[in-house]
């Protein structure tokens, strides 16, 4: 095949052309993935660590009202909290996969997977630190 680039006749290679369109697409597809999954982590950890901090403020705060409730019951938010925050680097760091960077339909499965396991652990994650809340919001109205 022959393409006209200023003004000179080039041949070009189809399946040259093919592959090299392939391993881009590849590429922004990873690149694109990790960056979703990087966001959704820095979302969820920023969540569940502004949530404890501020949640010890408050026991600390209403010390003498929330006395009469358990300590485990007192600390189950946190405790829901570093969970997620476990959760969510489950979530960072994704299972090793192989494919061959020239098979698209592959690397679209693949990376398909990948978001599935993704969004997995981020509902698990988002999970407990709404029950965290939950829990949290029930002790401090109970003050």
């Amino acid at each position: 095949m022959w393409v006209y680039a200023c003004g000179q006749k080039i041949a070009v290679d189809p399946n040259k052309t093919k592959e090299e369109l392939a391993l881009h697409l590849a590429k922004a597809v990873l690149t694109g993935s990790f960056a979703g999954r990087e966001n959704m982590f820095k979302a969820l950890s920023t969540l569940a660590s502004v949530s404890i901090p501020s949640y010890l403020a408050a026991l600390k705060y209403l010390e003498s009202a929330v006395a009469n409730v358990p300590p485990l019951v007192r600390f189950a938010p946190i405790a829901l909290w570093v969970s997620s925050l476990g959760i969510c680097f489950g979530m960072l760091f994704p299972r090793r996969e192989y494919f061959d960077l020239k098979d698209v339909e592959g690397i679209v499965r693949v990376h398909s997977n990948s978001v599935r396991r993704a969004r997995k652990w981020a509902m698990w994650a988002l999970g407990a630190i709404t029950a965290g809340l939950s829990i949290a919001g029930w002790i401090i109205a109970l003050a």
